[in-house]
């Protein structure tokens, strides 16, 4: 079956309705509908989103197969790739007409994948697009856990920067202790904005 297929049966399935999916997912409500009528593509971030809301991999909502590299990010997707298919990083870039120094920053994941390279990329090394959007997302989901956290409070001031790394359920059980330890007027305690503010 394809994406389109799959998606209104895990909705069906879900009892859930194109809204339901779209405050779900943040995926705007006509474009679930766009995309359960095969009008519309999904990007990479959008399918992780689907695939999480309905319990299921992005590769089982596309209809493909499951996939043969189990990479987290594109970096170690294309270098098993390319051991795999013992070609080096210049075949790679007369496969694909891009250039050597693009395709080595994508190995040295300094560079994200975009769909024109990860459809080009499917038709020169047969690993299918829907993979390298897979490891794409599990890139960005990486860079994300990554951004350090800070928590403030008008009481403590900055309590707390804790890396991407740490649990939330850490932060939580950090947070709960504080703040049983404040009197009950006490502010609680809030994330800190880009600029140091508030939010």
């Amino acid at each position: 079956m394809s994406l389109a297929e799959n998606l209104r049966v895990a909705r069906a399935a879900s009892g859930l309705s194109q809204q339901a999916v779209a405050d779900s997912t943040g995926i705007p409500r006509t474009a679930v509908s766009d995309i359960e009528h095969g009008k519309r593509e999904v990007g990479a971030l959008e399918l992780k989103a689907l695939a999480n809301l309905f319990g299921t991999s992005a590769d089982a909502l596309l209809g493909g197969e499951p996939p043969q590299l189990s990479a987290t990010d594109p970096a170690t997707l294309l270098r098993d790739t390319l051991a795999k298919l013992e070609i080096t990083q210049a075949e790679l870039a007369r496969r694909t007409g891009l250039s050597v120094k693009h395709i080595n920053q994508i190995a040295q994941d300094l560079k994200p994948i975009s769909s024109m390279v990860a459809l080009r990329f499917e038709r020169a090394t047969g690993v299918s697009s829907a993979e390298w959007h897979r490891a794409a997302a599990e890139r960005q989901d990486r860079l994300l856990r990554r951004r350090p956290r800070v928590w403030w409070s008008p009481r403590l001031g900055v309590l707390e920067e804790l890396a991407g790394s740490v649990p939330l359920e850490v932060i939580r059980v950090v947070t709960n202790t504080v703040l049983a330890a404040l009197p009950d007027d006490a502010t609680e305690l809030l994330p800190v904005n880009q600029k140091g503010l508030a939010s």
